[in-house]
This record gives C-alpha cells, sequence and structure tokens, in this order.
C-alpha cells in the first residue's frame, strides 16, 4: 500500500499545491492576496496521510471483538506502556530537529540560509 501511495497519490496531491495546480491558485482564483501556503511540506504530508488513513479505516471498519451484538464496547487491553513512552520520546527528538531547520529559513530574508544556516561549521584548527 505504501508503494502505492507514494507512486500515484502522493505526487498527484504534491503538484496540487507545489507544482502551480489548482491547490496553489485557490486563492487568486477567489481574489485572495495569497494562495496555498505550505510550511516546509508539512501540508501536502499530512493531508496525503489523513486522506489515505480515513479511506483505509473506512474500508476496514472496527476491529473483530471491539463491540458486541448489542453495540456494547468491550474493554481493549492495554499495550506495553514502556515502549510507547520511548516511541513518544524518539518521536519528539525527531520532531524536535526536524521542524527547527524550516523555521530558520522563514525568518531569513535570504534563501539560501535554510542550507548555510543549519549546517555543523566545525572551527578551523590552528596549525
Amino acid at each position: 500500500m505504501s508503494f502505492w501511495v507514494r507512486m500515484l497519490v502522493y505526487p498527484i496531491i504534491g503538484n496540487w499545491v507545489w507544482g502551480g495546480g489548482w491547490l496553489a491558485n485557490l486563492g487568486r482564483t477567489f481574489g485572495l492576496d495569497n494562495s496555498s501556503v505550505d510550511f516546509a511540506g508539512s501540508g501536502v504530508v499530512h493531508m496525503t496521510g489523513g486522506a489515505v488513513g480515513l479511506t483505509i479505516e473506512m474500508a476496514l471498519g472496527p476491529r473483530i471483538g471491539r463491540f458486541n451484538k448489542d453495540s456494547s464496547a468491550n474493554t481493549i487491553p492495554r499495550y506495553n506502556i514502556p515502549m510507547g513512552v520511548l516511541g513518544t520520546v524518539i518521536l519528539f527528538f525527531g520532531w524536535f530537529g526536524f521542524n527547527h531547520s524550516p523555521s530558520i529559513g522563514v525568518v531569513s530574508t535570504n534563501m539560501n540560509s535554510n542550507h548555510q544556516d543549519t549546517r555543523i561549521k566545525l572551527p578551523k584548527r590552528k596549525v
């Protein structure tokens, strides 16, 4: 499924926003001053993920064993709490590193500063 989303769905939705497609020009079409603004590509990524997730969820339906015949809910046993906490910590540090670099480019007036400012600059050694 991931292969088909990457090869078919994501490029189409990305072109709608990034390639001058209908979402990129939607604001100008309705007489507004701006069009779609996608900060660091997160709009396209999350819109695609949400649409695919909703489509799959609607196709699969509720979990087997989650509801009884009278529509009352069954309790689902807990999962491994330490692994959930570990995953949250890993996700936080990944998010922290990913979201820091686009913010630098927004503040700066130089379009290339995002690349220049996020590189690690080592001090020169004296020989």
